[in-house]
């Protein structure tokens, strides 16, 4: 029984939504009675539904006991069925309540099947009026006002002169032009975005079109429209330096979007963010505003969960910016959202990553020590951890042993690509050759690990290579 759909959409209500569900089936007809009667056990077991007592042949017994010969059950599977029924529509109902213009469109398809012709106009004259006062216009808004045109310009009685016959269909056609610019522009950009994530690099796509016809549209287009706009067109020319003007729009205008829309946008813009921080357009403050707007507008979390790439990227631009009881507070608040099996290791790395930026080493070695990688990438994310820790606790013998053994360790690595291999050797070899560095190292030497390691953006860790190989050149003007 637990395995009917019935169970399974009562056991996502909650306490509220079932008792309002009760007063629904109460207030409806007298044949509902059985079907209140067997909502009322079923209430007892919410919402785990795992006692013996939840079986068809308990609520038979409590519901018919006059059919107590009776071994099929039938009867009670067509009351579950008929209940689900009714809780199908009541959710109907209480989603209508949360959208009012589905409730307006049903209102005004129910005055035109009535032949309410007054009825109609009122109610369109009301709600463009309404809308009007709207100040943000976004991709719903359009398709709203779509909508609204198309219906008075179908509608019989509407037109009172040949003026306002034309005025109309023109209003049609540019709201028509806005909503479906408004969901073009949005599919670009995840094209755009996905292309990005898979090569790491922008083509141009047959999209000029659409841009050309947007821009054509000048102050008619919408300030959302633009904001799409804007977006693709730094992300396709890899403009870093529209970030600014980009982070301002985005925070003043995503919640003018659907909630799917709002997180493909979103995602193209922290993508973006994170290129612009990669070629040190940025710093990481910047990138930590970002990370905390995404928070703050439930962005991170998607569909009850936190992935762990968003986890790790949070904590370490965290640190980056140095802001490390932030990093802690969120650490402790949204691990639970990681999937019970990688939790304790991404929870583990996490913190480790906190204590090692906070500069106490022996701390994030210990937490290290005790974690059981379970998986490729935390062996190696660890090991990274592990080999700059040996390297800042000075422990050079132990840290040249690690350095032979991880080189081996991602040759055999058989699930890593060739770039990945030699980003992550490069990164091995340069702690290798940077214990070698001192404050007696000659010069040529110095400008020669500079060259090989930290003039290349490719490599692991470039800003913590770099700021051992500054602190051996400040040491060598002492």
């Amino acid at each position: 029984m637990n395995d009917s759909k019935l169970l399974k959409f009562l056991k996502v209500l909650s306490t509220s939504e079932l008792r309002e569900f009760t007063v629904y089936l109460q207030n409806g007809p007298k044949e509902k009675k059985r079907a209140l009667h067997l909502l009322k056990l079923l209430k007892k077991y919410h919402p785990e539904f795992d006692s013996k007592n939840v079986s068809k042949a308990y609520f038979h017994k409590k519901i018919y006991p006059e059919y107590k010969q009776e071994r099929n059950f039938k009867r009670i599977t067509d009351l579950m069925s008929s209940l689900l029924n009714d809780l199908n529509d009541f959710m109907v109902l209480k989603e209508l309540d949360l959208q009012k213009e589905t409730k307006n469109r049903i209102l005004l398809q129910a005055y035109k099947r009535r032949k309410l012709d007054a009825f109609v106009i009122k109610e369109i004259e009301k709600i463009q009026s309404r809308l009007g006062q709207q100040e943000i216009k976004n991709g719903a808004y359009y398709e709203y006002q779509y909508w609204l045109a198309i219906t008075k310009y179908d509608h019989p009685y509407s037109m009172r002169s040949s003026k306002e016959f034309h005025s109309s269909l023109i209003h049609l056609m540019e709201s028509l032009d806005n909503y479906y610019y408004h969901h073009r522009m949005i599919l670009v950009l995840e094209l755009a975005h996905r292309r990005k994530t898979e090569d790491n690099s922008f083509a141009q796509f047959n999209n000029d079109w659409i841009i050309d016809a947007i821009k054509k549209l000048g102050s008619k287009a919408s300030i959302t429209l633009q904001l799409l706009i804007q977006l693709y067109e730094a992300i396709t020319s890899e403009d870093y330096l529209k970030f600014d003007q980009l982070k301002r729009l985005i925070f003043k205008y995503i919640h003018s979007f659907s909630s799917y829309a709002k997180r493909s946008i979103y995602l193209v813009f922290k993508d973006y963010t994170a290129w612009c921080y990669y070629n040190q357009a940025i710093s990481a403050g910047k990138v930590f505003d970002v990370i905390r707007f995404e928070i703050e507008e439930k962005l991170l979390i998607n569909h009850e969960s936190v992935s762990r790439r968003a986890f790790a990227n949070a904590v370490t631009i965290s640190c980056a910016a140095k802001e490390y009881t932030w990093a802690k507070q969120f650490v402790e608040k949204f691990n639970l959202y990681l999937k019970e099996e990688i939790r304790e290791n991404v929870v583990s790395l996490s913190m480790a990553n906190i204590l090692f930026h906070q500069k106490e080493f022996k701390a994030a070695f210990d937490i290290l020590a005790k974690v059981d990688f379970k998986s490729v990438g935390d062996k190696i994310i660890g090991r990274s951890l592990q080999l700059r820790i040996y390297y800042e606790l000075k422990e050079f013998i132990a840290l040249d042993a690690y350095i032979k053994a991880t080189l081996q360790y991602i040759k055999r690595g058989t699930t890593f690509s060739q770039q990945y291999i030699d980003n992550y050797s490069l990164f091995v070899k340069a702690i290798n050759d940077l214990m070698k560095l001192d404050a007696y190292t000659p010069k040529k030497l110095m400008n020669q690990f500079y060259a090989k390691y930290c003039a290349t953006r490719e490599i692991f860790y470039r800003d913590w290579i770099l700021e051992k190989y500054q602190q051996i050149v400040i040491s060598q003007k002492q």
